[in-house]
């Protein structure tokens, strides 16, 4: 062997030539792959909700409360971006969100924190700062530490329960895996989030407080539930209720889909709206809704989303390929050198 490399320039090219090539698609594809993967921080998006009609209600002129609930024509548009920081691993998101009723200004949230870019959990200590504008005050939270995921669920996203932020309630709940589904021939995993009588006043600067006799609250049905009389005085504040179903892509980790079932209605006590059962949800909503609402985001929003996720999959699929090429490649070239040195062994 030692005398025969030296003189086979064919067969020592072929082995170093089935070296390279290994190394390549061995190495290449995962370095480019890694690349790709965390959150990026040129993220720029824009996510709307499809035009519908919610519930909304207000306290005016001292009339039952039920005379005051109306249908109103809701629009919501979320901006999302993503920056540079000082630290290679960390990116700062910031994102603001604009609703209107019947075309005039409703609520708005303004929100910005440091991501880690390989968990998408925020970066320890208070990085985080949000501003929500409601019809009921402003509430700002300067320079907090927030926990849990929000906009973006890590890469490689694994089939399991994640913790996920509301602004809201300022609390992160878990978004727990219920299934897998296709978008558009995109593989998706589903999640779901529930946040129950969230006692709304400890969000607001400007507590919501209404009273007036119970039956102007209730009907005939949920007072026997309750046990009120029609005449006796009731205290009542809000509560807010969110159901929401995400669909992530899994390999980038980007949301693609969201469906949100909202319900901000009042209550005497907490225990009195969580655990609602279908008939006292419907009465409640029915009765003393302050918002109610069906989100989902509009098919624009979607195929936009889908569209930034193809560009990050197809990468990696063609990352995948390309180390398997050059893994066969090694292989053919590895086998061409035997064959080249058995068949001229043999003269």
């Amino acid at each position: 062997m030692a005398r025969f490399l030296p003189s086979d320039r064919t067969v020592r090219w072929l082995i170093i030539a089935a070296a390279i090539v290994g190394l390549l698609g061995a190495l290449v594809p995962p370095i480019f792959e890694n690349r790709a993967r965390p959150l990026s921080t040129k993220e720029d998006f824009t996510v709307a909700t499809d035009p519908t009609d919610v519930t909304v209600a207000e306290d005016k002129d001292g009339r039952p409360w039920r005379e005051n609930i109306a249908k109103q024509h809701f629009e919501s548009t979320r901006h999302t971006r993503t920056a540079k920081t000082d630290v290679d691993s960390v990116a700062k998101v910031q994102s603001e969100t604009r609703t209107e009723l019947d075309h005039r200004e409703f609520a708005s949230l303004e929100s910005e924190t440091n991501l880690n870019r390989e968990s998408v959990y925020p970066q320890a200590g208070p990085t985080s700062s949000e501003t929500l504008r409601t019809p009921w005050g402003t509430t700002e939270h300067a320079a907090f530490e927030r926990e849990g995921m929000q906009y973006f669920f890590p890469s490689e996203t694994e089939q399991r329960s994640y913790p996920y932020y509301d602004s809201v309630a300022q609390t992160s709940e878990p978004a727990d895996f219920t299934g897998t589904e296709r978008l558009n021939g995109v593989p998706t995993y589903m999640f779901r989030q529930t946040i129950e009588a969230h006692p709304l006043n400890e969000t607001l600067n400007k507590p919501l407080h209404v009273s007036g006799p119970a039956k102007d609250f209730y009907s005939a049905t949920e007072r026997e539930r309750y046990d009120y009389p029609a005449d006796t005085t009731v205290a009542l504040e809000p509560y807010y209720t969110v159901a929401r179903t995400f669909w992530v892509e899994p390999t980038t980790g980007l949301i693609v889909n969201m469906d949100e079932d909202i319900d901000v209605v009042l209550a005497t006590d907490r225990q009195q709206v969580a655990g609602f059962d279908d008939a006292a949800l419907a009465d409640a909503r029915s009765n003393r809704p302050v918002f109610s609402a069906h989100l989902t985001w509009s098919e624009d929003s979607r195929t936009a989303a889908l569209d930034r996720v193809a560009r990050t999959v197809n990468f990696v699929k063609t990352l995948a390929v390309i180390g398997w090429l050059g893994k066969t490649a090694a292989v053919v070239l590895l086998a061409s050198a035997a064959w080249v040195y058995y068949r001229r062994s043999d003269r």
